[in-house]
């Protein structure tokens, strides 16, 4: 009788194969945004501060170029507009998806700060202002934005890669040592229970209702109003 070749994989070749994997979903993480951002203003002849927000919002730069537009460097901008008596208005041009809700917040209120000044901000949205970088766009005295800008989406969005059923397609043990019953929660490697689920849930709602409330207060509108748009 005829014997089935059965086709063996080295444990070294498995292991390879999933590092190569992560590498690449690193990568697609890395390159989310095609903008690029352009870091401080610069001084010129006036008195207006043009500070640039462009590419995802995040809290520092991950070292790979341009894409981002990094909060620390946007706040120590508008800082300076703030402290520099030459300056008197502030624009911000805003062409942005958003990003992650403390940068977003932190830059909100960095832009807050200015106005307590007396220095007039402008929100100048180009092709997209949306989501965080809405959020930043709502603490200003003024909106503008192009007739077919892409602005708003006041909504929060999470999510995580699963790689439970690649590993037991590949016979890879996945041992998990922890301590605290959320500490791991969204390790792509297990699938979620119930309670992770309800645990994140409850998290990307309660940032929400932070998002509505800052843009319900920055505009002046009432939280009911907010929530329809």
């Amino acid at each position: 009788m005829a014997k089935t070749k059965v086709k063996e994989t080295s444990l070294g070749t498995k292991i390879l194969i999933i590092v190569v994997l992560l590498f690449v979903l690193f990568l697609f993480s890395s390159c989310a945004a095609l903008f690029v951002a352009l870091g401080d203003f610069e001084y010129t002849e006036g008195n207006v501060a043009v500070i640039p927000i462009k590419g995802v919002i995040v809290t520092e730069s991950d070292g790979f170029g341009g894409g981002f537009a990094v909060s620390d460097d946007i706040i120590a901008s508008l800082e300076d507009a703030r402290d520099d008596p030459k300056i008197k208005a502030v624009i911000l041009e805003i062409d942005s998806p958003g990003g992650r809700p403390v940068p977003s917040d932190e830059i909100g209120r960095a832009v807050r700060s200015v106005r307590e000044q007396n220095k007039t901000v402008v929100a100048w949205v180009r092709d997209v202002g949306a989501s965080g970088a809405y959020w930043i766009a709502s603490s200003a005295d003024h909106i503008v934005a192009n007739r077919m800008s892409l602005t708003g989406s006041i909504g929060v969005t999470g999510s995580y890669f699963g790689l439970e059923e690649f590993i037991d397609d590949w016979n890879v043990t996945y041992r998990r040592f922890v301590s605290g019953e959320m500490k791991d929660v969204g390790t792509p490697f297990r699938e979620m229970t119930r309670n992770e689920e309800k645990f994140v849930q409850e998290k990307i709602n309660l940032i929400h209702i932070y998002f509505v409330d800052e843009v319900a207060n920055n505009r002046n509108l009432s939280v009911d109003y907010v929530t329809e748009l």
